[in-house]
């Protein structure tokens, strides 16, 4: 304290007065240092372990023409349709796993296509009489 305040009275601004009380401290502590033996460190056996394999979860045809988890009454979900199936058959298959289907849709060259179960002829006019294997589709069930 009494270095910085010698200092001070040269009025240097306060940034000098630091960088010249730090060199002063650095010289003066290079002037102190004593040189200590240090240890270095000797190299142990350390155990390897390979990683675990990360089991992968596989969609397996809940029923002829479907694949995936058929959502529970009020749900919504995403299913794969394996084969050729139409929109009725995919009605009738759903049912019998217990979804009373509401909407169907898919997604044909960006386009979403809906079909309304119960619905007029007129209604689903645009939904895909037919659709393709492993085509994913939308179910919402009542």
């Amino acid at each position: 304290m009494r270095l910085f305040a010698s200092l001070s009275r040269y009025a240097a601004p306060p940034l000098v007065a630091l960088v010249a009380v730090a060199s002063m401290w650095s010289v003066a502590s290079a002037q102190t240092a004593t040189a200590t033996p240090t240890a270095t460190a000797t190299p142990t056996a350390t155990a390897t372990t390979s990683p675990t394999p990360t089991p992968t979860v596989t969609a397996t045809p809940i029923a002829a023409g479907i694949s995936g988890t058929v959502p529970a009454a009020g749900g919504m979900g995403l299913l794969v349709a394996l084969g050729a199936n139409t929109p009725t058959s995919l009605v009738a298959t759903l049912a019998g796993s217990g979804c009373n289907v509401e909407t169907l849709g898919v997604i044909q060259a960006g386009t979403w296509y809906i079909y309304v179960n119960g619905a007029p002829a007129t209604v689903n006019a645009s939904f895909p009489a037919s659709m393709t294997d492993r085509q994913g589709f939308f179910v919402r069930c009542r």
